[in-house]
């Protein structure tokens, strides 16, 4: 006997479906519930063999994290998943988080029983519609990895970014400061705008030039 639980908001559509289920030979729906919370106290102790969850389901991937945490064996079926583009990021997600197989929308109750049995025996049913969004998701190229750029006046293993504040940033602690020794000055008439080693004759002034000699 395949036990089945079913999540699902409508309650019309639960009576509906549990209808269908209870009279299949060899399948039996022993819970069905609207919400994720309400479900979790009917599953936790009866392990059934294949949890059905409605896409319309409020909080859906939260719900669907804690099934497959507290039920780990219980095979997870996604159903009434509709044709709108904006539930095609769900499915990939729904599929990365453990869901074995779906069941579009606009397929008869009957094709539920069967992709229950199908899931029940460890395969994985899934409609033309949804296996081709599953493999669109497949081909899409990987996303880039974005690592920093060392700059190329900080230290090894650092970069610009782990500075507090940056190349030029004021006096304090984690400050960015020029190397000792490479302070630019000026020679004698302000001429010059080299380093004090640049090799011109002249003993090096500070940078600020004084006043003017006398004619």
């Amino acid at each position: 006997m395949i036990g089945i639980v079913l999540i699902a908001p409508v309650r019309a559509y639960r009576d509906a479906q549990a209808d269908v289920i209870n009279s299949e030979p060899g399948c039996k729906l022993i819970a069905h519930s609207e919400s994720g919370s309400e479900a979790m106290a009917l599953i936790s102790p009866r392990k059934p063999a294949v949890a059905l969850l409605d896409f319309g389901t409020d909080e859906l991937m939260p719900v669907l994290l804690a099934l497959r945490r507290s039920t780990p064996t219980t095979r997870l079926l996604g159903i009434g998943v509709r044709a709108e583009h904006a539930q095609a990021d769900t499915v990939v997600l729904a599929a990365e988080s453990g869901v074995q197989g779906f069941v579009d929308a606009d397929q008869p109750l009957i094709n539920i029983v069967g992709a229950i049995r199908l899931a029940a025996a460890a395969q994985s049913p899934c409609t033309p519609r949804i296996a081709t969004v599953l493999l669109r998701a497949l081909q899409r190229p990987p996303t880039p990895i974005l690592r920093p750029v060392p700059h190329p006046l900080l230290p090894a293993g650092r970069d610009a970014a782990s500075s507090p504040a940056g190349p030029g940033a004021g006096s304090g602690p984690g400050s960015w400061r020029p190397p000792r020794g490479s302070e630019t000055r000026r020679h004698p008439g302000g001429r010059c705008g080299r380093s004090s080693r640049c090799g011109r004759s002249g003993p090096p002034t500070s940078a600020t030039p004084g006043p003017a000699a006398p004619r």
